[in-house]
């Protein structure tokens, strides 16, 4: 059995665990969708992409696929590490200093991350983009985010440290 066939099983599992799990919450109809409806679909999505690897991996010649070795060859992970520890950061602070604050560093982060540019074009449009998005979600859209008053996390940093 050849590794994408493996692998399409491997994934074929957690999807109709998926499809049985929203099945048992209810799926409800299309115009009044239950507690299962999305992840029902979410399931089922998976199951037919497991199986489209499967066929694949069945008629494609041993000569045409490539091994893993070869495909991640040459892949630098120190700019996706430092992405996901920076996502991952972020929702560990987010609550505790609040949305601006958190997205204008996880912007800095991802500005000179990525592709490095000039600090003051980074620190301009981390600013720029964490306030305008601030504005559309919690002004215009009324979405609650958490907001950074100072005597709340003088208060929380008082209470860590003593």
């Amino acid at each position: 059995m050849k590794p994408d066939q493996i692998s399409s099983i491997f994934w074929m599992v957690p999807g109709v665990i998926v499809i049985y799990l929203s099945c048992q919450l209810g799926l409800g109809s299309l115009s009044r969708p239950g507690p299962g409806f999305m992840t029902f679909w979410a399931g089922v999505i998976l199951c037919l992409l497991a199986v489209l690897l499967f066929l694949h991996a069945k008629f494609i010649s041993q000569q045409k696929m490539r091994t893993v070795s070869k495909l991640w060859l040459g892949v630098s992970w120190s700019k996706p590490t430092l992405i996901l520890i920076g996502v991952l950061g972020y929702g560990f602070v987010f609550e505790h200093i609040g949305y601006i604050l958190a997205t204008t560093a996880l912007l800095i982060l991802f500005f000179r991350a990525i592709e490095p540019i000039k600090w003051w074009k980074t620190l301009s449009w981390a600013v720029i983009s964490a306030f305008i998005s601030f504005a559309v979600f919690d002004l215009w859209l009324q979405v609650q985010l958490p907001h950074w008053i100072p005597e709340t996390f003088l208060f929380k940093i008082k209470r860590i440290l003593f």
